[in-house]
């Protein structure tokens, strides 16, 4: 079975800190940055923080280097509930990049600073980021407990819709882990939530992963219905992001079903759907799914083409896994075709970023082993559970 490598819409929440301190602050950028100088040291922190969410969706640059100077200044006054308001937004930043190690890194320095009894629902979607974090890093037993930690809390709050946001990562993870009856049951409830609300995007979300789950259960009929209900309804919300990956999942689909045709179709108009928002990573990863394709067709060349379209993609990114991936696809398509030069050098590039990667995911399980003793410590010091 051809791999999904985003065959899975996770969320990503944007928390808005409560950190104004009742304080009201001009909402424009011209006008914070005309008092700035006026304010005390704390209050400038609280202003780079609101210049930073103003500034991501057209200067992202400058949002970052908002978001760089308010972690700095919070670290260097020890200000707890602004250095983990400054590490959430750039470890949330950094995941929505696809920088997964760097985002962990943020939402741990997060994690270790939040007051969370000044903001219950502030510290859920903190878990919920850490759990996405982990999820995404392999972690997934300690995704799932930090996840469940953050349903318990929803589940007290009465929050409907962060209930029901979190059955979704709680049922990526499950489908991560193989516990595919476990997923389904979460997108289900998940599912009942959000037509409870009338959320229609978050149906088209869990009806996505439904489809997901069937088609691992062998139920193709049920799989393709879910899929196209998903995106009909991403079609009509203008979700360009959720249609690339439904568009992906529809061609993996057809792949499997034995359609190379419909395959290459759906994952072209993919590509399409993802250029439109730029997004790279989806593109490589779709590049790569068709170079699959055309190798399975017995159409070497077009497979090389392709191939190394993902690859500048990837190298370019520094999407390492997929970079692997694309490596080993190509050395393969390159000894098909009888060119044992190329697939012997290709190989060799695909074995040493091998190494290079298992190596940072020594470091990673080092890095979360002191994470969890530092979180078991803190948790002691407060008096909370740890689950």
């Amino acid at each position: 079975m051809a791999r999904k490598e985003s065959g899975i819409l996770i969320f990503l929440l944007i928390l808005v800190f409560g950190i104004s301190g009742g304080k009201a602050y001009p909402q424009n950028a011209d006008s914070l940055l005309n008092i700035l100088h006026q304010q005390a040291k704390k209050e400038k922190i609280i202003i780079f923080l609101q210049l930073a969410e103003l500034s991501k969706a057209d200067h992202p640059m400058q949002a970052e280097a908002y978001l760089d100077t308010a972690l700095l200044m919070a670290k260097q006054y020890n200000y707890d509930s602004l250095i983990s308001a400054a590490a959430y937004k750039k470890g949330a930043a950094a995941l929505g990049q696809g920088m997964i190690r760097e985002a962990r890194e943020y939402l741990q320095t997060s994690y270790l600073h939040y007051h969370r009894e000044n903001d219950e629902r502030g510290y859920g979607n903190l878990l919920d980021l850490l759990g996405e974090t982990y999820a995404r890093l392999g972690r997934l037993d300690t995704a799932y407990a930090i996840l469940q930690s953050s349903l318990d809390l929803k589940l007290g709050m009465k929050d409907t819709a962060a209930i029901a946001r979190v059955y979704i990562k709680i049922g990526n993870v499950n489908y991560l882990n193989g516990n595919l009856e476990r997923a389904h049951a979460s997108y289900r409830k998940a599912t009942d939530y959000f037509r409870l609300l009338q959320d229609k995007h978050g149906i088209a979300t869990a009806s996505m992963n439904l489809g997901n789950v069937y088609e691992e259960l062998g139920k193709p009929d049920s799989a393709k219905y879910f899929y196209y209900t998903a995106l009909q309804l991403n079609e009509k919300l203008g979700d360009y992001k959720d249609i690339s990956i439904l568009l992906n999942n529809l061609g993996v689909f057809h792949l499997n079903q034995g359609n190379n045709d419909s395959a290459i179709y759906y994952l072209t108009k993919s590509s399409e759907a993802a250029g439109k928002i730029n997004d790279h990573y989806q593109i490589a990863v779709l590049k790569n799914n068709i170079g699959l394709i055309h190798d399975k067709n017995k159409e070497f060349r077009k497979a090389q083409e392709t191939y190394l379209e993902a690859l500048r993609l990837a190298k370019a990114n520094h999407y390492l896994q997929l970079e692997r991936s694309i490596y080993q696809n190509l050395a393969a398509n390159y000894a098909n075709t009888g060119d044992f030069k190329k697939a012997y050098e290709t190989h060799s590039k695909y074995a040493a970023l091998n190494d290079s990667i298992n190596d940072l995911e020594t470091k990673e399980r080092i890095s979360s082993l002191q994470f969890e003793f530092e979180k078991k410590g803190r948790s002691k010091r407060s008096g909370q559970r740890v689950t």
